[in-house]
């Protein structure tokens, strides 16, 4: 396996004491940044942490209609001219529209018109940021008729377009899947992983009729053993991080996860 590959976990406020406070073999955190714009504590104890970190956004709006939030644009870069995060990434979707947050990342139709206005909205975040940002694919619950090309072709145009890169979360094309029969082979066929700069693993909430995103479990043993597909095409320095969101396990459970995804990146 490559030696470009890292890995690492995401970082919730309840852990911080922990890995503060004990011996670990963790180097590359994620923190929700939106978690994280009120100045406190928990900034002193961040700074503490050693290692490198990833600022995960979930406000950006880069497939909104409605105009970008420069104000909260503002308040990441802040944050980030603070901690000096390594990678800034938000999701392709929408979270508010007519100034309504609906506190959830919503899919929209993948066509040309759509991504000439995502387009031009992450060059704007981008120049806003001064730097360039990952953008993640989507779990999502339904899909549109006006779409005329795939999520894949879809984040490649638009990385194309705007020197922006791929946060390929491997959980959400397991739920479409699993939820909507969207092919894992073609996804992973068509996505050009010289864009993918950082990876996402999970486990979801399997409920009778729909496998829910909630990041509420171990990783799931088919998402790793997509990930073990992923590595050889890997081309750039590349990231992986388990998310664990909800249902949070002990800190030594979680210091187990990573080390099971760990070995098998270097089995």
């Amino acid at each position: 396996m490559s030696s470009n590959v890292k890995t690492g976990l995401s970082l919730r406020i309840e852990y911080l004491d922990d890995f503060l406070n004990n011996d670990h073999p963790i180097q590359h955190f994620e923190i929700i940044a939106d978690n994280w714009l009120s100045p406190g504590p928990h900034h002193n104890k961040l700074e503490q942490l050693s290692g490198e970190l990833h600022f995960h956004c979930v406000g950006m709006n880069l497939a909104g209609i409605d105009p970008l939030n420069k104000n909260y644009i503002n308040k990441i870069k802040a944050l980030s001219d603070k901690f000096k995060p390594t990678l800034i990434s938000d999701h392709l979707c929408f979270q508010k529209h007519n100034n309504n947050c609906h506190h959830d990342l919503l899919p929209f139709a993948y066509n040309q018109k759509n991504l000439d206005r995502v387009i031009h909205r992450v060059d704007s975040v981008q120049q806003q940021l001064g730097q360039a940002i990952a953008i993640e694919n989507l779990s999502y619950y339904l899909t549109f008729n006006t779409s005329s090309m795939t999520e894949a072709d879809f984040l490649n145009q638009l990385c194309h377009a705007t020197n922006s890169f791929i946060l390929l979360d491997l959980n959400n094309i397991h739920i479409n899947e699993l939820n909507l029969k969207i092919s894992i082979r073609q996804f992973l066929d068509e996505i050009e992983f010289k864009y993918v700069k950082e990876i996402h693993l999970a486990g979801a909430n399997v409920g009778n009729d729909l496998i829910v995103d909630d990041h509420g479990a171990d990783i799931n043993e088919q998402v790793l053993e997509l990930l073990q597909q992923c590595l050889p095409k890997m081309t750039n320095s590349c990231t992986v991080f388990y998310e664990r969101d909800t249902d949070l396990p002990t800190f030594e459970h979680l210091l187990l996860q990573h080390k099971k995804m760990t070995e098998v990146i270097y089995e």
